[in-house]
């Protein structure tokens, strides 16, 4: 293992691309669930971060049937 990965494997704050790394999905489907708020992130200057014990917390519900990621909240186009 890299430093790098280290040092992200002990982070309290981990980006969005570390939670695409860790979870195996996608940037889309990442995007969807933040919308979602069944994942809750954080803003650190321009970055969006996602606290690791959140993250664990999500995966363990998925784990346990008791929560499905929602659908993205579609907003309607607006008419010009």
């Amino acid at each position: 293992m890299n430093q790098e990965r280290a040092v992200a494997a002990d982070s309290l704050l981990v980006p969005l691309r570390e939670v695409q790394r860790i979870t195996g999905l996608g940037k889309t489907k990442v995007a969807e669930v933040v919308a979602s708020g069944d994942l809750r992130t954080v803003r650190v200057g321009r970055r969006r971060l996602v606290a690791r014990r959140d993250l664990e917390a999500w995966i363990e519900r998925l784990r346990d049937g008791g929560e499905e990621p929602s659908p993205p909240r579609i907003r309607p186009l607006a008419r010009r």
